[in-house]
């Protein structure tokens, strides 16, 4: 039954997504640098519009780093495909639960598409969405990992 909600919500919204939710949606990320282990800066290869929130360590790239490894992560491609922005919800025991919205402007509020959670401390990030008891793992690059776990200060 949430499986339906979700669906029916994701595809009631897409229609009302703004085009300029987030100024991080057009961040191109090479699919060579996903999951790379071997290049210890593969962060400075990625092109995106303001290097410079990436590198200081603030609530801003945080955000930004935070996007970035959603994107370039083995999360449901469709949802990636969406505008959606990102904010960590609670960190409890150390586990940080993102939020994963989209806005619907035509109510003017955020619409919840998805839930992860970030666990420092095990190295993974898992989809929650489904069933929160049994959460899908997902791969992502460790480069982003850590400078997400840094710039967060999640540990």
């Amino acid at each position: 039954m949430y499986v339906l909600f979700i669906i029916v919500v994701l595809h009631s919204c897409k229609q009302y997504v703004s085009k300029s939710i987030s100024k991080f949606d057009n961040v191109p990320v090479d699919s060579n640098l996903i999951m790379s282990k071997k290049n210890s800066d593969a962060l400075n290869k990625i092109e995106y519009p303001n290097k410079s929130l990436i590198q200081e360590n603030s609530a801003s790239s945080c955000h930004a780093l935070l996007l970035l490894l959603v994107k370039s992560s083995s999360f449901d491609s469709e949802m990636k495909k969406l505008k959606f922005d990102i904010r960590i919800d609670e960190i409890v025991k150390g586990v940080a639960t993102l939020e994963l919205t989209i806005k619907n402007n035509e109510r003017n509020e955020d619409v919840a598409l998805s839930w992860l959670e970030l666990d420092p401390n095990k190295k993974e990030l898992r989809d929650v969405t489904i069933d929160p008891d049994k959460p899908i793992q997902l791969k992502y690059d460790s480069i982003l990992f850590r400078k997400v776990v840094e710039n967060c200060k999640l540990k």
